[in-house]
């Protein structure tokens, strides 16, 4: 009850004030943070997985204060001890061309390390996260109704919904039809190519990085690129061999795209099980990384994977501030 009351009264002065106490951050010791894309719109209306390039700074700069910025293998290896300084690893899943051109710059010139999970999707008849595709099918373009391999969605108070079961176009990608194959069809249902022919908006927040800007951003120093699969899949959902088939083609891809092997894979939406480790790890993958909490009871005491701690775009500026802090509490 105390620790409640404790919240309740912190919360109401970060509201009053718009400040966090320095202790706050500190008490939650070492951290690996998660972030997406960086723009230089605000695209929260449609998509709050990316965060404004003027929101970023403001996160950044508060926690370098109280933190201490380092690379992802020292994090790994210091992550269970004290420091001065908790320690702070910075990490961007997806693989965004915004990454290289607003992100990247800016840590370098702070002297920053952080580590970019690219996906081989750029590689595909549809260079896109499938989230992404969901978010212009939902909130930009107002598709009502799509038929996917016989399966009919359609659009329920802003939302795409199977027409049976009434899952959710995103669920049902993520934990019933989480193949690749699925997601070429939903971009076919969505016509994306002729839309995005007609599109004259700004593609900053959906764009992904080609192979020549990955090579681009792993050469900045400080800057590293990691693995995020082939195909985005939620790797979870899929049968072990598909899995396996997935991560040694990654694994393949990226060593010769970038010259060396690479021992970091996050993976995409955090879905993975117990079974998957050692598949990760005979594909090459050395360390392994969660999103929103491990999903085995087994996580907290394997040292070859850690969670992350994600900022979201939420709208305000002293919202978002507040959701970071919960989050990290």
């Amino acid at each position: 009850m105390f620790r409640s009351l404790t919240q309740k009264l912190s919360d109401a002065f970060y509201f009053h004030f718009k400040i966090i106490p320095k202790n706050t951050f500190q008490a939650s010791g070492n951290f690996c943070l998660m972030l997406h894309g960086i723009t230089q719109g605000n695209y929260g209306h449609i998509n709050s997985r990316q965060l404004p390039f003027s929101l970023f700074k403001e996160h950044m700069e508060r926690l370098g204060k109280y933190y201490q910025p380092v690379d992802l293998e020292t994090f790994f290896h210091e992550k269970d001890k004290n420091h001065k300084k908790p320690l702070l690893a910075i990490t961007f899943d997806d693989g965004f061309a915004n990454n290289l051109h607003l992100a990247a710059p800016w840590l370098v010139q702070k002297k920053w390390p952080a580590t970019v999970f690219v996906t081989g999707l750029n590689q595909s008849a549809y260079p896109y996260i499938w989230a992404d595709l969901v978010d212009l099918a939902e909130k930009k373009w107002n598709i009502p109704e799509l038929e996917i391999q016989n399966h009919r969605f359609i659009r329920q108070k802003g939302t795409l919904r199977h027409e049976q079961s009434f899952c959710t176009l995103r669920d049902f990608i993520r934990y019933i039809e989480p193949d690749a194959s699925f997601k070429e069809e939903l971009a076919k249902a969505m016509e994306l190519n002729d839309r995005l022919a007609n599109y004259r908006e700004s593609s900053e927040w959906f764009t992904l990085l080609s192979n020549q800007e990955i090579k681009a951003l792993d050469a900045l120093p400080g800057i590293q690129v990691a693995a995020h699969s082939a195909f985005h899949n939620n790797l979870g959902s899929l049968p072990l061999n598909k899995v396996k088939a997935e991560l040694e083609m990654h694994a393949d891809w990226l060593q010769q795209l970038l010259g060396r092997k690479v021992p970091f894979l996050a993976f995409p939406d955090g879905s993975y099980h117990e079974a998957l480790k050692p598949i990760c790890h005979a594909a090459g993958f050395t360390y392994l990384l969660a999103a929103g909490g491990f999903r085995s009871p087994k996580d907290p005491e394997d040292p070859s994977i850690i969670d992350r701690k994600e900022i979201s775009n939420c709208g305000r500026a002293a919202t978002q501030f507040f959701d970071m802090y919960r989050n990290f509490n």
